[in-house]
Order: C-alpha cells, then structure tokens, then sequence
C-alpha cells in the first residue's frame, strides 16, 4: 500500500456494500477481541451488517492512509465513546458513522466527527427537531416546510459530527440543543458538508484546522484483498461559512 496522505490532509471515506456482497467471514477474522465480543451481541442482521461494514472501511481507511496492513489495527471497544485505536500518528483521530447500509469515516491531524444519515421523510420530523434543535431551528423548519425534511437533516447531520468531535468531558455536558448550526458553522470550528446518493454527509473539525486537503473516497467492501480498491465517485464536501 503506497497511498501518501498529506500531513494536513482531511480524508473522508464512504462505503455502501450490500450484505450479499460483504465478505463477512474474511471481515469478522480481522476483528479484535472486543469488537468480536460486540458483534455477537447483536440480533438483528441489520446491525451486524453495518457493525461490519463500519468496522472493515475503518481499516481500510487507517490501513491506505498509514500505509500498513490490515491486520495491524485492533480496536479495543470502550463503553460510550470511540473505540481505542494503538498506532496513529500523534495528533490524528478519526470518527465512524453508519446509517442505511453506509458507513463513514472520517481521519484528520486534530479533533473530528462524522456523522451520516438518509434523507427520509418516514421518520417524524417534528419530534426529531423538538429533540435536537432550538426554538429558533425549528421555528426555520417550520418557515421552510417544502424543503424542512433535507434541511433538518442537514442541521442534525452537522450537530451529530460537531458532537462526535468534543472530548469525552464536553460530551457530558454538551446536547444537541447547545449545538446551534450557526454556531458550529461560524465559529473556529469547520463544518464540510455533501450528500451521496440519498445521504446527508457532515464533518466537523472542532478546532481551527490547517487542512491542505480534502479527499473523499468511496470503497467497495467487496474488493477488500483485491487490487483495485478505490472507486470514483463524484462526491465532494463543501465547507460551510
């Protein structure tokens, strides 16, 4: 693997590989003791697909990025936050999203979340925003009703990853009611947005960042020991001012 990655480079990487396709068994032997343990607690075939597939595309992406096996990475599960990863370069995180069949991650030289989720109006968009947003968001949901599905996704998108990118001490005092959108978007932090086939797509780096670089890639899971890796896709993320 000779992929070179930019000091400062932000690298976003997406995957929606069908569970037909996932190579599973070749996927649950590289996992560590404790993921192993996770993913045997869960039930539904749903959940352990995108546990999976979240878990493959992270090694992917720390294994072309870092230029080392796939096998060098164990992720130790921690309750209620990323799990533990040894090996990064100093000063680099990462952050993990799945949603749909996708997953999302994201690696940056500094604090970073990523969070993605399907542009749908089944769910109760009403009750999500009384959740997540403050008076002012919702009162601008409710001004812009013929375009209030995508736009609530955008603003749950963007608080979810700013959410992701605090530490575990802001965390536990931190909703994401506090997260304004203006706020996160107007303030040191930097927010990148896209979408990607029917995904709302956002990173939010939570300290002012010198990023020479973004680079987003989209892997298909099913090619995983296989020579070509990457797949082009025309996908972009935009920072947000």
């Amino acid at each position: 693997m000779s992929n070179r990655t930019p000091l400062r480079s932000l690298q976003v990487w997406l995957s929606q590989t069908s569970a037909t396709r996932l190579p599973a068994a070749q996927i649950v032997a590289l996992l560590s003791s404790s993921e192993l343990s996770r993913f045997t607690h869960f039930s539904r075939a749903s959940r352990q697909h995108e546990y999976l597939l979240s878990r493959a595309l992270l090694r992917i992406a720390l294994s072309q990025t870092f230029n080392r096996p796939l096998d060098q990475w164990q992720p130790r599960e921690r309750e209620q936050t990323l799990p533990e990863i040894d090996h990064l370069p100093d000063g680099w995180r990462y952050s993990l999203s799945h949603s749909s069949g996708w997953a999302a991650v994201a690696l940056a030289p500094g604090p970073v979340g990523i969070d993605i989720e399907q542009i749908t109006a089944k769910r109760n968009i009403t009750s999500l925003a009384d959740y997540t947003c403050s008076q002012a968001e919702q009162q601008w949901l409710q001004n812009n009703t013929n375009d209030s599905v995508r736009l609530f996704y955008r603003l749950w998108c963007a608080k979810e990853a700013c959410f992701k990118s605090l530490d575990a001490e802001h965390q536990a005092k931190t909703t994401l009611k506090d997260l304004c959108y203006s706020d996160i978007k107007n303030t040191p932090r930097q927010l990148y947005e896209g979408t990607a086939s029917d995904m709302q797509i956002s990173c939010v780096l939570s300290q002012q960042q010198t990023i020479t670089e973004i680079q987003v890639k989209q892997v298909d899971i099913a090619e995983i020991y296989l020579e070509k890796l990457i797949i082009d896709k025309n996908i972009s993320l935009t920072e947000i001012h």
